[in-house]
């Protein structure tokens, strides 16, 4: 007899549940890969994305990747930090947003995993918008 397990028989749960969170009113249908959504289901914190990516600064001081962002920075400016406090905090902080921390995280993870290194800025942008289902002002 086969048996499945715990996690086999909760992952198409938890994707749907991934998917009603970050693909709501109205945001395009993103499908989500099994093992990305397991990547970042669990992170609380930037650093926890951060530790998912091995990052090489190819262009010390910022000289020449502002059109790019990078995940996995962690020694000085910090992109990821960044884009949640510049993009996404103040959608966290309005009552009114369906955005919370928890799915700003996640939102920031999948993006990171989803696009191609180098990751265009405009690209980046416009895929955490879909995700969370927000414009950022200009």
């Amino acid at each position: 007899m086969l048996r499945q397990s715990s996690v086999d028989l909760a992952l198409p749960v938890a994707l749907t549940t991934l998917k009603d969170t970050i693909n709501h009113h109205g945001a395009p249908n993103m499908p989500v890969k099994p093992e990305v959504f397991m990547k970042c289901s669990g992170v609380e914190c930037i650093a926890d994305i951060n530790k998912q990516f091995e990052y090489e600064d190819n262009h010390p001081h910022g000289k020449g990747d502002s059109p790019l962002v990078s995940c996995g920075q962690t020694n000085g400016h910090n992109e990821l930090q960044y884009i949640y406090n510049t993009k996404l905090k103040g959608f966290v902080d309005d009552p009114n947003s369906p955005v919370t921390e928890k799915k700003a995280y996640e939102a920031l993870c999948l993006t990171c995993h989803e696009l191609d290194s180098p990751r265009s800025r405009n690209k980046f942008y416009e895929r955490l918008q879909q995700k969370l289902g927000v414009k950022f002002p200009d």
